[in-house]
């Protein structure tokens, strides 16, 4: 993520990964469902039109026992149901091209829970000798390497 106007986080809270409509998405951990559905309505400049995305929030708790939402969006299908439990790998849903988006991918982002609401962070931490753009952003918290060994998706 890079810092952008507005003393935000580029404004997107999250990843995109250009890839086929229709590719399973997998939990990147065990999880509940938190949210499987559509986000509520939101007006999306680039597409100059109210939309609704498809999308699954999952709640992590990590072997430190703090909470991770994993948010997935822009989904085609979703095969999962708020409430249930997923075990690592689980297919939750395809990409897609729902919501304010202009080409199929999938959107990943994390939020960390900090005093009872989760704010963003950046799965990948953060490697620079100036400060956490997200730890920054009244938004967001420190960011933290979330992935295990090898697991990471590639970011080029």
């Amino acid at each position: 993520m890079r810092r952008a106007r507005h003393s935000q986080v580029d404004g997107h809270p999250g990843y995109d990964w250009r890839m086929p409509e229709g590719t399973p998405l997998l939990a990147v951990a065990d999880a509940v469902v938190m949210t499987a559905g559509l986000e509520a309505p939101n007006f999306c400049p680039q597409l100059n039109r109210t939309v609704q995305a498809l999308l699954v929030v999952l709640i992590h708790t990590a072997p430190t026992g703090e909470l991770y939402a994993s948010i997935y969006g822009h989904l085609s299908r979703i095969d999962v149901q708020a409430g249930a439990s997923v075990s690592e790998g689980t297919v939750i849903g395809l990409s897609g091209n729902t919501g304010c988006s202009g080409t199929p991918h999938p959107h990943f982002g994390v939020g960390r829970s900090v005093a009872g609401r989760y704010v963003l962070i950046d799965p990948y931490g953060w490697h620079a000798p100036m400060g956490d753009p997200w730890e920054l952003d009244p938004r967001g918290a420190a960011s933290v390497w979330l992935w295990k060994d090898g697991a990471a998706p590639s970011l080029r």
